[in-house]
């Protein structure tokens, strides 16, 4: 930060009365959003009745005249994960379940190429249910875990926080001037001490470079790469994805190191 700026965030800090880690705090309380955090248990089996649960790996749900999920050129896409919609989590209210394929050999990076299908249900019909069998003998890339969730508080990357308030960048700034973000890492506080970026439902995207939302979508949620279920999107890679309420579609984006 050089000099000027220096000044004249102190000025309008001290006009403000904000200087102290508290006040920080103070500012970062009306940002945080509810979210969950996605927590991974992996089974040595897939038990009966998995396709009815939230899950990464195994055998997604299908109802009677559905057929497994191809690309264009006819390849079938693995399975990566499905999440059901209930009160325990933040999913739009029109989506009842969503289903992820995706081809790994081709690692697509954005919803603009083939190779992958974010697949929603608006509503289940469970009495029509289907036991749907890709027919390649290609082995899961996946292991089986089934998910569970943890509530927790989200706040904006700090790059972007500005976005939001330009007064935490200003005080931030001020607080440590050879590391401005350090002391926005008090948010932690707030966040149940969770300090890495991790799978979740809602709240902000915890972006790996920079912020990518398609625009007239909002963010849903987020899949990291994961170690239990054998998921890896590249290097270290994470899929954000996003969904439009009024065209009743989802995008997805993938960032990696």
């Amino acid at each position: 930060m050089d000099k000027d700026t220096n000044v004249k965030y102190k000025n309008e800090l001290k006009k403000l009365n904000l200087k102290t880690t508290d006040d920080l705090k103070y500012l970062l309380i009306p940002l945080l959003k509810d979210a969950y955090k996605i927590i991974l248990r992996k089974k040595k089996n897939i038990p009966d009745g998995s396709n009815l649960k939230s899950h990464i790996g195994g055998q997604p749900y299908f109802e009677k005249n559905e057929m497994w999920p191809k690309a264009k050129n006819g390849k079938e896409l693995d399975f990566v994960f499905q999440i059901f919609n209930n009160d325990s989590h933040i999913l739009p209210k029109k989506i009842k379940l969503i289903q992820f394929f995706y081809d790994f050999e081709k690692s697509t990076y954005s919803s603009k190429y083939d190779g992958q299908l974010i697949k929603i249900y608006e509503e289940l019909d469970i009495k029509n249910i289907a036991a749907i069998k890709r027919k390649s003998k290609k082995n899961n890339v996946l292991n089986y875990c089934e998910i569970e969730y943890k509530n927790i508080k989200s706040l904006p990357v700090p790059y972007e926080i500005a976005k939001y308030d330009k007064k935490i960048e200003m005080l931030s700034c001020m607080l440590n001037k050879e590391d401005p973000w350090n002391d926005y890492l008090v948010k932690y506080e707030l966040t149940d001490g969770e300090t890495c970026l991790y799978s979740q439902i809602g709240g902000y995207a915890d972006w790996i470079s920079y912020n990518e939302m398609p625009k007239g979508y909002k963010f849903i949620m987020q899949i990291k790469s994961e170690k239990a279920a054998n998921l890896e999107w590249r290097i270290g890679g994470t899929m954000y994805f996003f969904y439009n309420s009024k065209s009743k579609k989802a995008k997805f984006v993938l960032q990696h190191i």
